[in-house]
C-alpha cells in the first residue's frame, strides 16, 4: 500500500477488472447423476480444459532486487504424460520424495526461455525455493501444481526500465498471466493491466473461458532503482488448498461394484451424452439444415446417429492412444485442434457440393417436348395436347403402379419439386463421421483413468454409452424434422404450400439447406482455428 504506483493509461481510463466467481457445474442431469452414485458436492472440471497447461509469473520489485514467483498448473492430460517423468520407480505412483525430486531437477529448465532485463541487460536469475503438489482431478487422474521463486539482484542505479518475457509453454493451450507487483516504498510505472492478480495465483479461475483467458508473455515498466523495501530471506510460495473433484461423465469410473451399478452408470453416461449434444456445437445445426432440404425418412436419422457414435468414440480411443503411447510424435492437444479442423472443413466440402448439386438441379435445362418453366423456380409443365403415356406414380403409401392416363407430368411432391434434395448414402455417412469427430475430452479422462486402474472394458462400455447419448439427440431432431415435413404435406398447411407463391419459396428450401450447411461447416472451422494450441 506504500509502494508509489504510477499507471497508464490514467487510472481513470476505465473500470478495474472485475472479478469473478469460480465456475460451478450444477445441472439438473448432474444432480441425478448424484442421485444415482452418491457423488456430493460441486463438480469441477478443469476451469480451462484437460489439455491446458497454465502459468503464472509475478515480478516482486524489492529495493535491490527483482524476485519472480513462476507457477505451473498442469490439467489432467498433461500431468498424466508428466508422470512417466516422475515416477522413477515405475510404480504407477507418484510419491512426494519423486515430486521433490522432479521439482528441484526442473526448476532450472525453465529459465532458459525467460528474459528478465533491466536497460536491455539481461539478469541472471538463481532458484531460491520450489514447492510441488500433488492434487485431486477427474476421474482419479491427479493434477499438479509447481512453484518456483528465482531471485535477480540488480546493480543498476536511478530510472531503469524493466522486461520479463516468458516463452515457455507458448504452443499449449491455457491461461498465461504476468503480474508486477511492487513492495512498500518502491516507485514504478506499470500499465494497471498487470497490477490486479486476477486467478490469486492461480487458486481460483475466473469465470472467463479458454477463448478469453489472458495471454500476458511479455510486460515492461520503469522501475526508480533504490526505492522499495528489502526482499524478504523466506521466499514463500503459495500454495493451493483442494484440487478438482470429478464430474459428469469422468466421476463414474469408479461405480463398478456391482451389475445393478454399472447398468446405473451407463445409463447416467448415456444421460450426460445427451446432455452434452444439446448444448452447443455438436452439428445440430448442421444436421438440422441437410435434412430440412432433403428427402430423407427416419431410417437415414437413425443412420446417421449410429455413425456419430462410431465416429464420436473411435476419436476417443484414437486420442487416448497418442495420449499413450504416441505423444513423442503429436502432442494430443495438437491431434484435437486438428480434429476439430477436420471436422469443420469436412462439413464445408459437404455443404458446397450440396449446394452445386442442387443449384445445378434448379437451373431452367432446354427440352425437345415444350416443357418449359415459368421463372428461376417455375414447375416444370407443357401446354401442348397430353398424350397417353405409361408413368410410375410413387404416393405417400410408397407403392408403385402403373397406368395410362392424358396428363402431362409426373406425379411429384410439390415441396421438391424443383430441386435435387435427395438423400444419399454417401453424404449421411460424411455428416456423421463428422459431426462425431471431435471427441469430449471427459471421455479421453474416462479411458485414460480406465487404464490406470485396470477397467479398459467399463471404460469403454461407458464411452460407447454417453456416444450413444449424443447420437440419439442428433437422431431425435432428425427424425422429428423429417415427421415434420411429412405432417406438413397434410391438412391445411398441404393446401397452403400448393399456392404457387408458397410452393416457390419452398422449393429453394433445399438450396438454403445446403448453405446453412455450408455456414455451420464455417463456424466450426473458425471455432477450432481459433483455439489456442
Amino acid at each position: 500500500p506504500n509502494a508509489v504506483i504510477t499507471t497508464w493509461p490514467s487510472p481513470d481510463a476505465g473500470p478495474a477488472p472485475q472479478r469473478y466467481s469460480l465456475i460451478t457445474l450444477d445441472g439438473s442431469l448432474l444432480a441425478v447423476a448424484g442421485l444415482f452414485l452418491g457423488a456430493t458436492g460441486h463438480a469441477l472440471a478443469h476451469p480451462l480444459g484437460n489439455f491446458t497447461i497454465n502459468r503464472y509469473a509475478r515480478v516482486e520489485v524489492y529495493k535491490d532486487t527483482l524476485r519472480l514467483h513462476y507457477i505451473l498448473d498442469y490439467a489432467e492430460i498433461p500431468t498424466f504424460q508428466l508422470q512417466t517423468e516422475i515416477d522413477t520407480n515405475l510404480d504407477g505412483q507418484m510419491s512426494q520424495a519423486e515430486l521433490d525430486a522432479y521439482a528441484l531437477k526442473s526448476r532450472t529448465t525453465f529459465p532458459a526461455k525467460f528474459d528478465l532485463s533491466v536497460n536491455g541487460q539481461k539478469l541472471a536469475v538463481t532458484p531460491v525455493a520450489q514447492t510441488i503438489q500433488q492434487l485431486p482431478g477427474q476421474g482419479g487422474i491427479p493434477i499438479v501444481r509447481v512453484v518456483y521463486v528465482y531471485d535477480a539482484p540488480v546493480s543498476a542505479q536511478g530510472n531503469v526500465t524493466v522486461t520479463f518475457s516468458d516463452r515457455n509453454f507458448a504452443d499449449k493451450a491455457g491461461w498465461k498471466e504476468l503480474i508486477v507487483q511492487p513492495s512498500a516504498g518502491a516507485n514504478i510505472a506499470v500499465d494497471p493491466a498487470f497490477t490486479v492478480d486476477r486467478s490469486d495465483a492461480l487458486r481460483k479461475y475466473p469465470a472467463e473461458t479458454l477463448s478469453s483467458a489472458p495471454d500476458q508473455r511479455d510486460v515492461s515498466f520503469a522501475w526508480q532503482t533504490g526505492t522499495g523495501g528489502a526482499a524478504p530471506e523466506q521466499a514463500g510460495a503459495q500454495a493451493a488448498s483442494t484440487g478438482r473433484s470429478s464430474s459428469g461423465l469422468a466421476s463414474l469410473i469408479d461405480n463398478d461394484g456391482s451389475l445393478g451399478i454399472i447398468l446405473v452408470s451407463l445409463l447416467v453416461a448415456f444421460v450426460l451424452g445427451a446432455q452434452h449434444a444439446i448444448g452447443p456445437g455438436h452439428g445440430k445445426a448442421m444436421v438440422g439444415a441437410y435434412l430440412v432440404g432433403s428427402r430423407g425418412k427416419p431410417k437415414h436419422a437413425v443412420f446417421l446417429g449410429m455413425t456419430v457414435t462410431v465416429a464420436h468414440t473411435s476419436s476417443v480411443w484414437l486420442l487416448t492412444f497418442v495420449t499413450l503411447v504416441a505423444a513423442e510424435f503429436i502432442a494430443p492437444d495438437t491431434l484435437f485442434f486438428y480434429l476439430g479442423l477436420s471436422s469443420g472443413a469436412l462439413v464445408v466440402i459437404i455443404g458446397a457440393a450440396l449446394l452445386f448439386a442442387r443449384v445445378r438441379g434448379a437451373l431452367p435445362r432446354e427440352s425437345t417436348d415444350g416443357a418449359h418453366r415459368h421463372g428461376r423456380f417455375g414447375r416444370a409443365h407443357s401446354h401442348g395436347p397430353a398424350e397417353p403415356v405409361q408413368a410410375v406414380v410413387q404416393h405417400d403409401q410408397e407403392h408403385e403402379h402403373a397406368h395410362e392416363h392424358g396428363h402431362d407430368h409426373v406425379h411429384q411432391d410439390p415441396l421438391m419439386e424443383a430441386t435435387e434434395g435427395r438423400i444419399t448414402w454417401r453424404s449421411l455417412l460424411a455428416l456423421g463421421v463428422s459431426g462425431g469427430l471431435l471427441p469430449c475430452p471427459s471421455a479421453i479422462i474416462v479411458m485414460l483413468a480406465a487404464i490406470s486402474f485396470g477397467k479398459i472394458l467399463f471404460g469403454m462400455a461407458l464411452v460407447v454409452a454417453f456416444s450413444l447419448g449424443l447420437a440419439f439427440v442428433l437422431s431425435a431432431i432428425g427424425i422429428a424434422l423429417v415427421l415434420g415435413r411429412t405432417a406438413s404435406k397434410r391438412g391445411t398447411l398441404s393446401a397452403l404450400f400448393k399456392r404457387p407463391v408458397f410452393a416457390r419459396i419452398v422449393t429453394v428450401m433445399p438450396i438454403l439447406s445446403a448453405v446453412g450447411v455450408m455456414i455451420a461447416g464455417l463456424y466450426i472451422t473458425y471455432q477450432a482455428w481459433n483455439t489456442p494450441l
